[in-house]
């Protein structure tokens, strides 16, 4: 089993389904330990193997926590999710957003 600090290895190795599986524990049990980076790796690896509703819980949580923490990177890594998110041409100005 991929431990979650590892999920994101796993998505650069394109082993979404094996992010996503270690990420979805995780996330069950609302740990801290699913942090920003690790909700945005499951925001991805639930999109790459189709599972939109993994997606979008990962998203929702994204939302609750990049707002309270206030921080560039977690608005970049937020504006990164909802352009992954995006099915639209609205993708590219949140993608420059992320950077930014």
């Amino acid at each position: 089993m991929v431990r979650p600090g590892l999920s994101i290895f796993e998505i650069g190795r394109r082993r979404y389904r094996e992010a996503l599986d270690a990420l979805l524990m995780v996330f069950a049990e609302r740990s801290v330990v699913i942090g920003d980076v690790n909700l945005a790796g499951m925001v991805e690896a639930g999109l790459r193997v189709g599972d939109r509703k993994a997606a979008v819980m990962a998203m929702e949580r994204m939302e609750e926590r990049a707002r309270v923490a206030g921080t560039p990177w977690a608005l970049g890594l937020l504006a990164r999710c909802r352009a992954l998110m995006t099915d639209n041409d609205g993708a590219e100005q949140l993608y420059e957003e992320s950077i930014s």
